[in-house]
């Protein structure tokens, strides 16, 4: 097994289990981590598919860190195969997310 495999492994079972669970606050984090790892490993319309169902279930959740980090994270994948306008308007937005979230911070 390449040493990348086991921890996805672990992630995808562990993603069963949440969605099992019904834990939509643990989904995005751990497709997120898969992506990462697909990413990694070159695999990036893989990476571009996970990021991309992260993306959502974070919005519904109101984690805007993590809707930051993940649209940064999309922006690397754009940013790599080429698609720079993709690639900017992805970092834009999660500088903006970024700002709001530290906008709402300064307010509690």
């Amino acid at each position: 097994m390449r040493p990348q495999e086991e921890p996805r492994e672990h992630l995808l079972e562990a993603l069963s289990l949440q969605r099992s669970l019904g834990n939509r606050r643990a989904e995005p984090d751990l497709l997120n981590a898969l992506a990462v790892i697909e990413a990694g490993q070159g695999r990036m319309d893989e990476a571009l598919e996970l990021y991309q169902a992260a993306l959502p279930i974070l919005r519904e959740c109101g984690d805007r860190r993590g809707e930051a980090s993940v649209l940064g994270n999309l922006g690397n994948v754009f940013g790599e195969r080429g698609r720079l306008k993709e690639s900017r308007l992805h970092h834009e937005a999660a500088s903006r997310s970024t700002e709001s979230r530290a906008t709402a911070d300064s307010r509690e």
